[in-house]
């Protein structure tokens, strides 16, 4: 009941902001726009529950989704960029063989965020990300939005008004667990301009998941410094504690509810390489170490706190690679928290004017004390565009998961291998809503965010572009 209290609260609070922004955005007499997208695709999943269980095992169907989604930007008087931007998407599911598993709004994303400039040395930026998932794990529309999501180094800002990706082990859980799904993470930072090469950020970030049953709530709080030493140097150091509250706890014969707390520093440097050949490529390279100390008795107690960020960018193409490893949630599977290794990568590639090409893949090793499991997804796609208001997208996914022998008495589906493919065909319409009603002139229509070097730490005017995603739908992998 606590959990499902905190669950309606989320909602609630991320509603009340995105009013209460809205409201002001009128009163300050500044741009604002409106957009809806209409989506439909047929799918063939040859696994929608995902599971090896002998009800579900290898169930497969074609699915025709239907999905409008609903876009909201808010600029003030004299900005370039919009400061504020939200959607909100929900999906139809029609079932060929599963006629009982139609339905409509069981799945629902939700995001905005919102940047704030208090003065010329200080920036706040607001991000929230809701997803609600039904009992099946079909793909739909898109097996991952593109474009590809580049990572975040550590010394980076949020760009203007952009969303915040969901966090890999919130994301990942529909593929660890049964039944219906609900995730939320809620993000508020600040950056300060100390000196001309020397910034200070903080940041507030919550997580809840309630995945099969098993709710989690991760409150974080984490400070860090960023010097830059030379023009193509920034060395940073952080401190981030994190309290995890579970109710996983009572499911291994122990309290209700319990608390977990963790303590991570890190040290290192964001580089950046002027590297040139034929295309002019540049390479943004980010590397990081330190340590998690996991002070509860419950989980692993001490584990490296690392992470490497490669990211390389053609005229037509990019290509990133991450490795990341530290604590996080481990879904009810475990008393505690896992330690959690996770290797991404990414590739876009415009191959004409109007279609481009997309390849990611996400491979993530949890070890808990209760024993380990992996995950990896895959998705290779096109992206077609047949005029500015009409593209077109095709499809395939794969999925695999070991989770070895860990008991079937938690969260998880089941124990043991479980894999599953998908192949979708799309087509979406896009419209202009606000201030008039027509179909799109082309706003939804950028193939990749705007890249560079990582942030510089002088004055605004010497800060080159820097790698992010631009500001709509986080994009990951389903």
């Amino acid at each position: 009941m606590r959990f499902r209290a905190v669950e309606h609260q989320v909602a609630f609070a991320a509603f009340v902001l995105a009013v209460a922004i809205f409201a002001y955005s009128h009163q300050a007499f500044a741009a604002v726009a409106g957009g809806l997208s209409l989506g439909v695709g047929e799918e063939y999943n040859d696994n929608i529950f995902f599971s090896n269980e002998k009800n579900h095992k290898n169930e497969s169907d074609f699915i025709t989704h239907l999905v409008p989604t609903f876009t909201f930007s808010y600029a003030p008087f004299g900005s370039t960029a919009p400061t504020l931007n939200a959607s909100l998407s929900t999906s139809g599911e029609i079932y060929a063989n599963h006629s009982d598993l139609n339905n409509f709004g069981k799945n629902i994303e939700g995001n905005i965020g919102y940047t704030y400039r208090a003065t010329p040395r200080l920036n706040l930026h607001f991000a929230d990300n809701f997803s609600r998932e039904g009992t099946t794990r079909t793909i739909g529309l898109e097996a991952f939005a593109p474009p590809v999501q580049l990572p975040a180094t550590p010394t980076q800002v949020a760009p203007v008004g952009s969303f915040i990706t969901m966090p890999t082990f919130q994301d990942a859980g529909g593929l660890l667990t049964k039944g219906s799904n609900i995730a939320n993470y809620a993000y508020l930072g600040a950056s300060y301009l100390y000196a001309p090469n020397l910034t200070f950020s903080g940041a507030y970030g919550n997580s809840y998941s309630n995945t099969g049953g098993v709710g989690e709530v991760w409150n974080n709080v984490g400070f860090r410094g960023v010097y830059n030493w030379r023009r193509d140097h920034n060395l940073y150091a952080g401190y981030t504690v994190s309290i995890i509250t579970s109710n996983a706890h009572g499911r291994k014969g122990g309290n209700s509810q319990g608390n977990d707390i963790i303590h991570n520093i890190d040290i290192g440097d964001d580089y950046f390489s002027g590297f040139k050949i034929q295309l002019d490529p540049t390479w943004t390279i980010s590397a990081s170490g330190g340590i998690g100390i996991n002070t509860s008795g419950n989980g692993p107690g001490l584990g490296g706190n690392s992470n490497l960020t490669m990211i390389k960018v053609w005229e037509k193409a990019t290509l990133n690679l991450a490795v990341r490893r530290g604590f996080t949630g481990s879904y009810g599977i475990s008393t505690g928290p896992s330690l959690t290794t996770t290797i991404s990568s990414g590739f876009g590639a415009r191959l004409t004017q109007d279609l481009a090409a997309y390849l990611g893949t996400e491979y993530s090793i949890f070890e808990t004390n209760d024993g380990d499991f992996k995950v990896f997804r895959a998705a290779a796609g096109v992206q077609y565009w047949v005029t500015r208001w009409l593209s077109s997208q095709f499809w395939y996914a794969y999925r695999f998961r070991d989770a070895g022998n860990n008991s079937n008495n938690t969260a998880i589906a089941s124990s043991g291998r479980v894999s599953g493919n998908a192949v979708v065909l799309t087509a979406a319409v896009y419209f202009d809503t606000y201030p008039n009603f027509r179909l799109s002139r082309g706003g939804a229509r950028s193939l990749y965010p705007q890249m560079g070097a990582p942030l510089y730490m002088g004055s605004e005017s010497q800060q080159p572009s820097r790698p992010g995603p631009a500001p709509a739908p986080s994009p990951s992998i389903q």
